[in-house]
């Protein structure tokens, strides 16, 4: 091997160059742009485009791209903190639930315990107890005449309203 990285013994060959050496995706510029065949009919009219409408596109293009990602990102913001205002309000109405059924619980109890103290045996063992009181003997009912009866009757409806509502 040769130190120019060619084997020992080739020979350097010259190709010819046509014109400048161009990148194979840039256009000519439209005075050295000669294309007869586009003139021809049913040829779709081809043009070249300045670089500064593509600069401006590539703006433009760049700006909704932004603008569309800021607005999802705040979209996704506003449901992030929508979801916690959320949450925020279930642990709310959980405590609220836990008192309530507290309320219920305490209110059940207090319940037996008005019935257990309004019942006839504790009311019986009370007033022994604490007043002194004996059961009687004996029970006797005491049945009016029919006389009284008659009075109470009388009574009743003279003190009952008239129906045309006056005194």
């Amino acid at each position: 091997m040769s130190p120019t990285g060619r084997p020992a013994g080739a020979a350097a060959v010259a190709l010819p160059v046509a014109g400048p050496l161009r990148h194979p995706g840039v256009a000519e510029p439209r005075e050295q742009l000669a294309l007869p065949f586009l003139d021809a009919p049913g040829v779709p009219h081809l043009e070249v485009i300045d670089g500064r409408i593509i600069r401006r596109r590539r703006l433009w293009v760049g700006l909704i791209a932004t603008l569309s990602v800021l607005t999802v990102f705040f979209l996704l913001l506003g449901l992030a903190a929508f979801q916690t205002l959320l949450a925020q309000g279930q642990a709310r109405l959980d405590g609220l639930d836990r008192t309530t059924a507290e309320a219920r619980t305490r209110n059940e109890t207090l319940r037996l315990q008005v019935a257990q103290l309004e019942s006839p045996e504790r009311v019986l063992q009370a007033a022994q107890e604490r007043l002194g009181m004996v059961p009687p003997a004996a029970v006797t009912y005491v049945m009016p005449s029919a006389e009284t009866a008659a009075e109470v009757a009388r009574a009743a409806s003279d003190a009952a309203p008239a129906p045309d509502g006056s005194p």
